[in-house]
């Protein structure tokens, strides 16, 4: 991701999403290798390379960090589909502590 230190009002959305929510996306993703460019590019850019070896090129000029936010979760995160089945199965899991004649224990 590019970005400047003390950008004008078009590239403050770059900064301000570096500073609220890179460590976070560091933590969250532990096997992802993030790389900063400070005040090396003219116009803000991130840019993903996936593992097919595509490469998706934001660019962030004139965006908020909430704009960055949901574009990069949009693009690159997981779908609505894949997010309610995951909910899904979280509920439909059994707890051991259930029990009944649906359940192991009775």
């Amino acid at each position: 991701m590019g970005f400047h230190r003390q950008p004008n009002e078009e590239q403050q959305g770059a900064r301000e999403f570096v500073f609220w929510h890179w460590a976070q996306l560091q933590f969250k993703n532990p096997r992802v290798q993030l790389v900063k460019h400070i005040d090396t590019v003219i116009t803000p850019f991130a840019r993903a390379y996936l593992k097919d070896g595509r490469e998706v090129l934001f660019d962030l000029e004139g965006m908020t960090r909430e704009e960055i936010e949901s574009r990069i979760a949009t693009t690159l995160g997981k779908t609505e589909l894949v997010m309610k089945r995951e909910e899904l199965m979280e509920i439909a899991k059994l707890n051991p502590a259930d029990f009944g004649s649906k359940c192991k224990r009775q």
